[in-house]
């Protein structure tokens, strides 16, 4: 049990260190949609868990809720994976982020949110 906790506090930390440096895949993966029309991401990753309009920008928010389980015992944690895109008036995206400690840390696990004109083949 002592290796478990040991290697989730690494996992943790190093995620961490990395997003601390802009390297946290997710960021990699929503920074394919800049410049892309809105309604591409839409046609990808289903309409949006809300829509606000500020300032003559649409912001666009995919909200995802999940279970977790701690290490090394048997109780479940909800987390949170927040995914915004701001999109000007002519429908392109020109600012993406994401919130919460529920979005992939992983590149492999956060390949479903790249745009996938963005790969290259």
């Amino acid at each position: 049990m002592k290796k478990a906790v040991i290697f989730a506090v690494s996992v943790v930390f190093f995620g961490a260190c990395a997003w601390a440096y802009g390297e946290h895949p997710m960021d990699k993966a929503m920074q394919t949609w800049i410049g892309m029309k809105a309604k591409e991401v839409v046609k990808i990753w289903g309409n949006p868990s809300d829509i606000n309009y500020e300032q003559g920008q649409t912001k666009y928010i995919w909200e995802e809720t999940q279970s977790r389980f701690i290490p090394g015992t048997q109780f479940q944690k909800k987390v949170d994976c927040n995914r915004i895109l701001i999109v000007d008036t002519s429908g392109k995206v020109v600012f993406a982020k994401f919130t919460g400690e529920g979005c992939p840390f992983t590149s492999e696990s956060a390949k479903k949110y790249i745009n996938p004109k963005s790969i290259r083949k």
